[in-house]
């Protein structure tokens, strides 16, 4: 876990390296650690930022240990296996299932690392953005636009009034600036990981992103439904911990593996020069 102390600190001064080192040297579970305590955190931050009489609710402090621990379930479980199978489509390695057993382990490290980033620095441009008073500017101004904003869209009764509720709450409108600027950062940290695992160029990278956007988007009823089952049953969340705790500690094993392999041919390439 030491390391991953240096992981983090490295987001702010070599962000690039650091995700490197991350895909040949590091493990999935202080990832998903270090993810989770990064989201909570954002979501502790981002709270005390909108409104701070919402961390004097004892409900909303426990509903944050539950909403971060949840946030995590869909990149590990939709996001990631989208990315594989899309870079599988632009850089034919084999099949799906033997590109996951290969690659999941590090491109979901890779990936939760891009998170731990993401949360972080909006955390720091949340700051930003309270104390400058662009959080305000938006604000007043997402209130001005509101009924234009309603008048866009042609929803349901129900979610019509859901929208005009939302759009006139501050709190909500000041996290959804928030969450903009999270989702950006965290699309380009995704982009960049791909990147850095599969050695694809930027522009497959970008379809293959792109492409596995707007697959989860499609899935997203499914996987939203699959979601509530798991999360309401911790027995099935253990089930599912032990099934796959073996496979996951071998992708770890061959990710190591191949990191050792690399660096004996480097360093075998480098006495053979000298």
């Amino acid at each position: 876990m030491s390391d991953w102390l240096r992981y983090i600190a490295m987001i702010f001064y070599a962000p690039i390296r650091g995700m490197r080192e991350v895909r040949d040297r590091g493990t999935l579970f202080p990832a998903i650690v270090s993810a989770y305590l990064a989201q909570l955190a954002y979501l502790f931050a981002v709270q005390w930022l909108i409104d701070r009489t919402l961390l004097a609710r004892p409900q909303v402090i426990a509903s944050n240990f539950f909403q971060a621990a949840a946030s995590l379930l869909p990149i590990a479980i939709v996001i990631v296996p989208l990315l594989a199978l899309m870079s599988n489509m632009f850089d034919r390695r084999g099949s799906f299932g033997l590109m996951i057993q290969q690659e999941y382990a590090s491109l979901a490290t890779v990936v939760f690392y891009a998170l731990v980033a993401a949360n972080l620095m909006t955390i720091l441009v949340s700051i930003f953005f309270h104390f400058s008073g662009v959080q305000a500017a938006y604000v007043a101004s997402s209130m001005q636009s509101a009924g234009q904003i309603k008048s866009m869209f042609n929803f349901p009764a129900e979610l019509q009034k859901e929208l005009e509720k939302n759009l006139s709450n501050p709190a909500f409108v000041a996290a959804s600036l928030f969450r903009t600027v999270k989702v950006g950062i965290f699309t380009v940290g995704t982009l960049e990981a791909v990147r850095k695992v599969f050695r694809l160029s930027v522009g497959r990278s970008l379809a293959v992103v792109a492409l596995s956007y707007a697959a989860a988007f499609v899935l997203s009823p499914l996987w939203v439904w699959l979601g509530t089952r798991l999360i309401g049953s911790p027995f099935i969340l253990l089930m599912l911990f032990l099934l796959l705790r073996g496979y996951f500690a071998g992708n770890v094993s061959n990710q190591r593996a191949r990191t050792a392999f690399k660096l004996n041919i480097e360093a075998a390439t480098i006495n053979t020069r000298a």
